[in-house]
């Protein structure tokens, strides 16, 4: 369902009893369905309770594949699983972070994947850098500092000198998302496990040159924007100058 045709009033049985409506907020918030972060087009309460939900988590695609891990067939859960009668830990095979919400699951190989992390776009481009989705890392993160060869996925220039983890774009996220909204709701947010959230309370970025800086504030600019328009399903209405004042404003 396109968000054209989405009824400006509605309900969901996440959030049973009360009235939904279709707006688009210009500040992060905290989607209740899958725990990620977004911005611009969001579901929100009628009735003014701090509610929100992605409109991909509204109307979600049931089932999907991906080409980093052709072999899976993912399909959309919106409760945790258990093993052998325990509940099981939800950890994103493509960010390793904890999927604490709604999340897409294998049945054959048990991977899973955050909704905004299986909606990343394999290419981005702004006309003069380029980036490509990978699981290899040719070079350090940008904001890490960690050249590893694993499996977690990560933007890299085509030129193989940029490149930033998914999971580390998170942390500037969610760490940007609490300093904004103060320590009395940003100390409510579960990391998931990621250390990197409580060993910095303030945004921080590992920069070793100058020429690193201006490096990075292009990634952040054209990178954040999309990741975010992944997750909330609306790439037409959010714009990188939105996104890089939350950062460089």
């Amino acid at each position: 369902m396109s968000h054209e045709t989405m009824p400006v009033i509605t309900t969901h049985s996440l959030h049973p009893g009360h009235k939904l409506k279709l707006e688009t907020r210009k500040a992060l918030f905290m989607c209740d369905g899958c725990k990620e972060l977004g911005i611009s087009s969001c579901w929100t309460c009628a009735e003014s309770c701090n509610f929100h939900l992605h409109p991909h988590c509204f109307d979600p695609k049931i089932s999907l594949q991906h080409k980093l891990f052709p072999k899976c067939s993912f399909k959309w859960v919106e409760s945790g699983l258990e093993d052998k009668g325990k509940p099981r830990e939800q950890l994103c095979d493509a960010c390793n972070l904890g999927a604490k919400g709604y999340f897409y699951h294998c049945n054959d190989c048990g991977k899973d994947l955050h909704p905004s992390c299986a909606n990343l776009p394999q290419f981005l481009s702004d006309g003069e850098l380029k980036l490509e989705l990978k699981n290899k890392m040719p070079t350090e993160c940008e904001k890490c500092g960690w050249k590893n060869q694993d499996i977690y996925w990560r933007y890299v220039s085509t030129c193989k000198t940029v490149a930033l983890h998914i999971s580390c774009m998170k942390d500037l996220l969610l760490e940007n998302w609490m300093k904004k909204e103060g320590s009395s709701q940003g100390s409510a947010v579960e990391d998931g496990g990621n250390e990197s959230v409580r060993r910095t309370p303030k945004l921080e970025i590992v920069i070793r040159e100058k020429e690193k800086l201006a490096k990075m504030k292009k990634m952040v600019q054209l990178v954040v924007p999309i990741i975010l328009s992944a997750a909330v399903g609306d790439p037409v209405s959010l714009t990188a100058s939105l996104i890089a004042s939350l950062f460089f404003g």
